[in-house]
């Protein structure tokens, strides 16, 4: 709305073949991806700011210490505890992070081919397994879904701070014609949803961490100069949705907000920027009573189809929770804790 965000876009020089945004955690930057010139903006956005609505960097995304470029970059995610920015890369078949205490580039990792979708998790300090590490979903264009683990990494780290693998899948290798994914704000467990096409059918699939060691795990234990894997870690499928959508093609993905507790404080850990917000925070935890607890716990999942229908599914029966919607020209959903 012009009354609180008056701010043309249109007309703003540095940015080209706009691609991607990212809000960070406390809400008072905007990051855009630039397509065309390899390059991540950040505006700000704090009404109480003198750089108001002003662009304050363009990060170009060069990796200096590995003489690495990053082209056309596309998905761009703000990591929730306010550590790294992340963004795909999709003409270099890499992941380029910046981070979110210089808003300069802090490597770009190769070995993805083709990425197009991207969606990040919170560190798992005091729940889940605890492996202290946040872990992002980099989504190929013909499925196949490369892990991207958090270090710190080196001989006292405890994540390799680079991608690990891609999952083994029960009887399937990938998620087939990768439409949205977007992160499950109520699992302790990374978990994602994965809109896909299965079997010639539109289906949306919960990727999770299923099995891991307890605590953090010291990289050393793989031998002095270890290579990533997943050590022992599991991610699989925790659920899936098919055969309720109104489609084969499905366009886009959101969750509801109806149970929430966005408004206690956020979590934050030593390796991110610590700007702590005590209310309405892009993160996905909250600390309660010493604990980390998930943000929220959505009832419904909507999804929107090529063919102009929006389907709510109840998330507890994974049936349709009402008649499809007509919304013609339907392409993109959207709820607060959206990546």
């Amino acid at each position: 709305h012009p009354k609180y965000f008056p701010f043309d876009f249109q007309h703003l020089p540095l940015f080209e073949k706009r691609k991607s945004l990212a809000m960070s955690v406390d809400l008072n930057l905007l990051a855009v991806s630039n397509h065309g010139t390899n390059t991540v903006t950040f505006i700000d956005t704090d009404p109480t700011s003198p750089t108001f609505h002003t662009v304050i960097k363009t990060t170009a995304l060069i990796d200096t210490a590995f003489n690495r470029l990053g082209k056309a970059p596309g998905e761009i995610v703000w990591q929730p505890d306010d550590e790294d920015i992340l963004v795909v890369c999709e003409d270099s078949n890499s992941l380029a992070i910046i981070s979110a205490r210089d808003l300069e580039v802090r490597k770009i990792i190769p070995g993805v081919d083709r990425p197009r979708l991207l969606a990040v998790s919170n560190r798992d300090l005091v729940a889940g397994f605890q492996t202290n590490l946040y872990y992002a979903f980099v989504i190929s264009e013909d499925g196949a879904t490369t892990i991207f683990e958090s270090g710190p990494d080196g001989v006292q780290g405890i994540g390799f701070d680079t991608f690990i693998g891609i999952p083994s899948l029960e009887n399937q290798s990938g998620f087939d014609s990768p439409m949205a994914v977007q992160p499950d704000p109520s699992s302790s467990l990374h978990g994602a949803y994965i809109a896909y096409r299965k079997n010639g059918k539109g289906s949306v699939a919960l990727l999770s961490l299923k099995d891991a060691p307890i605590g953090p795990r010291p990289i050393a234990l793989n031998g002095f100069i270890p290579d990533p894997n997943f050590r022992t870690k599991e991610f699989a499928v925790a659920a899936e949705f098919t055969d309720v959508f109104s489609s084969s093609s499905i366009v886009d993905i959101a969750l509801d907000d109806l149970g929430n507790i966005g408004g206690y404080p956020q979590q934050t850990t030593i390796y991110g920027t610590s700007k702590l917000i005590h209310k309405s925070s892009k993160s996905l935890n909250r600390v309660v009573g010493g604990g980390q607890i998930p943000v929220s716990q959505p009832r419904f999942l909507f999804v929107a189809n090529a063919n102009g229908k929006l389907d709510v599914i109840n998330l507890s029966t994974g049936t349709n929770y009402v008649p499809s919607i007509d919304v013609p020209g339907l392409k993109i959903l959207c709820h607060y804790w959206r990546q």
